[in-house]
Order: structure tokens, then C-alpha cells, then sequence
């Protein structure tokens, strides 16, 4: 009799401790499904996106694909302190933007819209790339995305040379620029100088070496005017101000030199000379416009000119 209450007590426990993991399991399963239901798969695929639109909001010139023609021929008649705005820094991930403006990247290849949301969206979609059904909604609404908004990526970009001066030139009111730091008819001009690192995608996919050969981090720009600089052109005040506050910094006849530059189209993938299997795309275009600065902190301008 003993033994019998014993088994039935033992029954009754388990049968307890099953409900109770039932019910626990089901609580646990709820919580996962609404948590699975709040994920917003449009907002984990373009939320922090930013999009470097191809407009001037201070002429309330709208965006208009049909019109993308009609706003360069308006660009050219603005003054440049009012597309200073749209020119952005060559980094990977706009430069990765460049590449579906211009179509070298297609929405048709997943690998390519993978690659898309692990580098621009990585902490946001991390933890879902290993859930498949996710991972494919994920992909068809940032394909959507980027059919829709690749007309608006920038193709505009801004750099900074280093530039050493020689001496002064009186006949010519300017400085002459060191011979290591000078352009004379340059047709090509290396725009970025990105370092490749495959941990910007923070998911050793298989897929991304393929991918970076595809995508390069660096780009040149091909232009049909060659571009040269060979003097600083600068009155004799100015001159005079500028060696006095080199003098007082202790500092050489230093300067900095900004590119303002468009890309145009897609030329050809060439080799990255300077690291062996490396590759980087090149592109036509122009230079607009070029700063020159005394000081890294940009605050006092040498030159400046207008190539548009």
C-alpha cells in the first residue's frame, strides 16, 4: 500500500511538473512569437540609411528623376557655397552607394543586397542573417529599397591632398609647389584611400571576397581635362600672413589642398598599384571646384576655384 501512495505521489509530481513546463514552454513561445511579430523588417533594412539626395534645399529644387538632367545644367549656375552640401567623404560605405547609383551592384544578385545590409545595417540585421525566412524578408524589402532610392545616392565627393610650398614667386604672386606635391596635366586622380576590411560586414560570409573584388574600396577618377597645379597663386598681404603664421606655429610651408569632384560613369576595375591584389574602379568625371587651407582645421583659406 506504501508503495502504491509512493508511485502515485511520484505520478502526481511529474504530472504537476509537466504542466507546469507546459505552460512554461508556451509562455516562453508567446513571448518569442510577439517578439518575432514587433520586428519591423522595413525599418531594420533602411533605418540610419542616409541618403545623400540629389537636391538643393535651400532653392527648394525638388527631387525629380525625369528632371536629373535640367538640375546638373542648374547646378552649373549656382554658386558652389550651395552645393558644398552634397559633396560627401569617399568612404566605403558611400562610395558602396556610388556603386548602385550607378549600377554596379544589382538588386537582382542577393549576394549583393547581403552584402548591402551587413555593411550598412549590421548591428540592426546581425541577428537575423541566420534566420532564413527573415534574412529573405529582409532582402526583398531593402531590394525595393534600393530600386527606388538609388537615384538619389550621391555621386558627388570631397577629398583633402597634402601640398608642401616652395618659394615665392613676386613676378607671379604665388608659391611654387613642391615637385613631389604638384599635378602637371594629371588625367587620373585616386579620390579615396580606404583601408579593406572585412570585418566592416561583421559576418564572415562566404560570399564577401567575391563581393569586395566586385565592389572595391577605392575609386579613380578618370578626367578628360587634365588637371594640373603647379603654383598657389597669392597676393603679396595674404603671403605675408600666412609665413607669419607659420612662423609662429613653427611649422613648414605646409597647406592643404580639398577636391571637390563628380563621378560620372563607370570606366573599367583596375589594379590596385600600390597593394598587390587590390582592385579599385574607375570612373569619369570632373573636378568642380578646390580649396586650399593653411591649417588641418580648415579655418583659414589660401585659394580657392571654379572649374564648373
Amino acid at each position: 500500500m506504501t508503495t502504491i501512495r509512493i508511485i502515485f505521489g511520484t505520478l502526481l509530481i511529474l504530472c504537476f511538473n509537466s504542466i507546469a513546463y507546459a505552460q512554461d514552454t508556451a509562455e516562453v513561445q508567446q513571448v518569442e512569437a510577439e517578439e518575432e511579430m514587433t520586428i519591423d523588417i522595413e525599418a531594420e533594412a533602411t533605418s540610419g540609411i542616409d541618403i545623400d539626395r540629389e537636391v538643393v534645399s535651400d532653392t527648394g529644387f525638388d527631387f525629380d528623376k525625369s528632371l536629373v538632367q535640367n538640375h546638373e545644367e542648374h547646378y552649373k549656375n549656382l554658386p558652389f557655397k550651395e552645393l558644398k552640401p552634397l559633396y560627401q567623404d569617399p568612404n566605403y560605405r558611400n562610395v558602396t552607394m556610388l556603386y548602385w547609383k550607378t549600377g554596379r551592384l544589382d538588386t537582382e544578385k542577393d549576394d549583393h543586397v547581403d552584402a548591402y545590409l551587413l555593411l550598412m545595417q549590421c548591428k540592426n540585421v546581425k541577428k537575423l542573417y541566420y534566420n532564413d525566412f527573415k534574412w529573405d524578408q529582409l532582402r526583398k524589402v531593402s531590394r525595393t529599397y534600393l530600386e527606388d532610392n538609388k537615384e538619389k545616392f550621391g555621386r558627388r565627393f570631397k577629398f583633402i591632398q597634402p601640398l608642401k610650398l616652395g618659394a615665392y614667386n613676386f613676378k607671379e604672386e604665388g608659391f611654387k609647389v613642391d615637385a613631389n606635391y604638384l599635378y602637371k596635366n594629371a588625367k587620373r586622380i585616386r579620390i579615396s584611400n580606404n583601408q579593406v576590411n572585412r570585418g566592416d560586414f561583421c559576418v564572415n560570409a562566404p560570399f564577401i571576397n567575391r563581393y569586395i573584388k566586385e565592389a572595391p574600396y577605392n575609386i579613380v577618377l578618370s578626367i578628360k581635362n587634365p588637371f594640373s597645379f603647379e603654383m598657389l597663386p597669392m597676393p603679396r598681404e595674404l603671403s605675408e600672413m600666412y609665413l607669419q603664421y607659420i612662423n609662429q606655429k613653427s611649422i613648414g610651408k605646409n597647406a592643404y589642398l580639398i577636391f571637390y569632384v563628380t563621378l560620372n560613369l563607370y570606366k573599367d576595375t583596375v589594379f590596385n598599384i600600390n597593394v598587390s591584389g587590390q582592385y579599385m574602379n574607375e570612373y569619369s568625371g570632373q573636378v568642380d571646384y578646390i580649396e586650399v587651407f593653411a591649417d588641418q582645421e580648415l579655418k583659414r583659406m589660401l585659394y580657392s576655384h571654379d572649374y564648373r
